[in-house]
């Protein structure tokens, strides 16, 4: 960060579990697949319908088995997509349905326009008067999960001493050597408080550097800031 020339990091509490924490708050998601294969001006409507209505019975029956409340569920209908001849599909995806909605010829001309604004989007042209393609029909089967609500800390001392394991030896080359550096136990630390570098943050899950020069802040979320 410092060869960057950035200013300021922030280390989430969670950092070496991050990931894990993440998905764990994410949405259920399910992408479901029929497919098709049919220009659209050959296309059979009613099949079409007969197959979302076919991914959407899977979708709910999947959302369900996971416990999410219907009111809590969320459909996306979408296709994978090419103009006649080519060879690679565009992934393109409408608005979520609401329950019971027919797919319908208003519908169809939703899902190609969207298209074209894709292809446009990635590849710099469309052009409507060619013939598309649906070749996969698809769903996306969406449990929404509540937004995880963190709870903000009351701001405490800046002198982070009560938190202080030890002084050891740590090596920073910018000091050119080991030097005797205070080390913080992550568990003990609160908002407000602020520690100088050099130092070292123990965590059960990690460690932070906080070199010479910065600061380490603890944010309302009991998360860390680093600055220089």
């Amino acid at each position: 960060a410092a060869r960057l020339g950035i200013k300021q990091v922030y280390i989430p509490r969670q950092a070496a579990v991050f990931c894990a924490f993440g998905a764990s708050l994410a949405d259920y998601r399910y992408i479901l697949n029929r497919f098709l294969y049919s220009r659209d001006d050959q296309l059979d409507l009613n099949a079409v319908k007969k197959l979302f209505k076919s991914l959407e019975e899977e979708g709910r029956a999947i959302l369900k088995r996971q416990g999410v409340p219907a009111q809590d569920m969320k459909l996306i209908r979408g296709a994978e997509m090419r103009y006649f001849g080519q060879l690679n599909d565009v992934n393109v995806a409408l608005e979520a349905t609401k329950d019971g909605e027919p797919f319908t010829e208003a519908t169809l001309k939703e899902l190609i326009a969207k298209f074209h604004e894709r292809h446009r989007a990635l590849f710099g042209w469309s052009d409507p008067s060619l013939p598309t393609v649906l070749a996969t029909l698809k769903l996306q089967a969406i449990g929404v999960r509540p937004p995880l609500g963190l709870e903000k800390k009351p701001a405490g001392p800046k002198d982070p001493s009560a938190a202080l394991k030890r002084k050891r030896p740590v090596y920073f080359k910018e000091l050119g050597g080991f030097v005797q550096a205070p080390c913080y136990n992550a568990d003990l630390l609160h908002h407000g408080h602020v520690i100088m570098g050099p130092a070292i943050v123990e965590e059960t899950k990690t460690t932070i550097v906080v070199p010479q020069g910065a600061e380490l802040f603890v944010d309302p979320y009991e998360n860390y800031i680093v600055r220089r």
